[in-house]
């Protein structure tokens, strides 16, 4: 009988353990692929037909470069980390072609002065708690570098906007490549 019992324990803790095993392997593989799906209404957070598009159809290596400070006040965070994801999903579109690299202004001296160089200034956000209220600059901007073109936006934190934002300076940087090489000049 209490053989039974001890057989029955060791099954459970068995396949518990299993469970457990298979909770963290699958993590751990899903970790590794872009798997976001938005189930917005409108779809805001998706890429576009035409992003990817245009992305997939680049003829020369772009470097995204984005500043995001690390210290930031936790209620902007969720923001920060959503336009940040949609950077990953606009390089997962064609990683061959779109490189994308994060720089902490606020762990790196030459960090912060690269993205001050480039047009990046930082932004001023506020924390307000119960008894106190407490201000903040951060840098949330992005540079897109393209051969010897180079954009900057300087703020880049409305999820809703990244892809605008990333799509339009492309766009205006694409126009001046063929431009270039056409001899008209830029209009």
């Amino acid at each position: 009988m209490i053989s039974r019992l001890k057989l029955q324990l060791e099954t459970r803790f068995f396949i518990l353990g299993q469970i457990v095993l298979f909770f963290f392997a699958s993590n751990y593989l899903m970790s590794s692929f872009n798997c976001r799906l938005d189930i917005s209404k409108s779809g805001r957070f998706q890429l576009t037909d035409s992003t990817k598009k245009i992305v997939n159809e680049l003829q020369e290596t772009v470097y995204i470069d984005a500043y995001y400070s690390s210290d930031i006040p936790a209620e902007y965070k969720a923001r920060i980390t959503l336009a940040q994801e949609i950077l990953k999903e606009i390089q997962s579109v064609n990683s061959t072609k779109v490189k994308l690299r994060f720089y902490d202004p606020d762990s790196s001296e030459s960090d912060k002065e690269r993205a001050i160089e480039l047009g990046i200034e930082p932004q001023t956000l506020q924390k307000i708690e119960m008894s106190s209220a407490q201000v903040k600059s951060a840098f949330l901007g992005v540079s897109l570098t393209m051969g010897k073109l180079s954009e900057t936006i300087p703020v880049v934190f409305f999820a809703e906007e990244v892809e605008y934002q990333i799509l339009s300076n492309l766009k205006k940087m694409i126009r001046k490549q063929k431009n270039a090489i056409s001899g008209l000049g830029i209009i």
